[in-house]
């Protein structure tokens, strides 16, 4: 008995736990994480554990719950709440590269002004602060 709880405790026999119930096979699953039959087989029999960009995939396309996978807490189908706390923290992720990359694109084209106009716009910066 304890053997068999003590398998049940690892990342890999969870993952093969909500395969099962959300009737997942190996090969869909490999396809869904966009990785080989071999490998997924290694993540299932705890050879290797699932890197957590893999297990979003997952949760998005086929509902798989990272809680239960990772933490061993709920059940193997994703609650909505996941589903919607993945969606807005991946949100925030894109806003923040919009961001950075908006800052990249601005420090790129004031790298290339002249001196003359750099002072220009710090003049115009120190306005606004005004």
């Amino acid at each position: 008995m304890s053997k068999k709880l003590k398998k049940t405790n690892t990342i890999g026999n969870r993952l093969q736990i909500a395969f099962k119930e959300l009737e997942i096979s190996r090969e869909e699953g490999a396809e869904t994480i966009g990785t080989s039959l071999a490998t997924i087989n290694r993540y299932l029999c705890d050879q290797e554990t699932i890197p957590e960009f893999r297990m979003d995939l997952l949760l998005i396309k086929k509902g798989v719950s990272k809680v239960f996978v990772f933490k061993n807490k709920g059940i193997p189908k994703a609650t909505w709440e996941e589903r919607l706390n993945f969606i807005e923290k991946e949100k925030a992720l894109i806003n923040e590269i919009r961001h950075n990359a908006t800052l990249k694109e601005l420090i790129s084209k004031l790298s290339k002004l002249s001196d003359e106009n750099l002072k220009f716009i710090n003049i115009l910066l120190s306005k606004l602060k005004s």
